[in-house]
């Protein structure tokens, strides 16, 4: 489970890159955080959005993963090297797209 201030960070998050694009292509929130604690959160996001994550790359320091979102897709990226989380919405890009 992610520590208190983290999954608050998460949520706020989430509402704001899961509503509604309003005309935008793309929001992109990065913030510094450890690669467990990235990694934790792409469960907690799979969860807020009801949608199973797909994997985009996956490495020993990386992981990248999409999860469809109403209006598009959420992009995850997890960096082990430089501990940080990159969350973005992209308006309009979903599985088979």
């Amino acid at each position: 489970m992610l520590a208190s201030s983290s999954r608050m960070l998460a949520v706020a998050t989430l509402v704001v890159l899961a509503a509604p694009a309003f005309g935008q292509g793309e929001q992109t929130r990065r913030e510094i955080m450890d690669f467990s604690q990235c990694l934790a959160l792409i469960d907690e996001v799979a969860e807020e959005l009801g949608s199973n994550p797909t994997s985009l790359l996956r490495t020993r320091d990386v992981r990248i993963i999409r999860i469809d979102a109403p209006d598009g897709a959420v992009i995850l990226t997890c960096n082990r090297v430089d501990n940080t989380m990159v969350l973005a919405r992209k308006a309009g890009l979903r599985s088979g797209s």
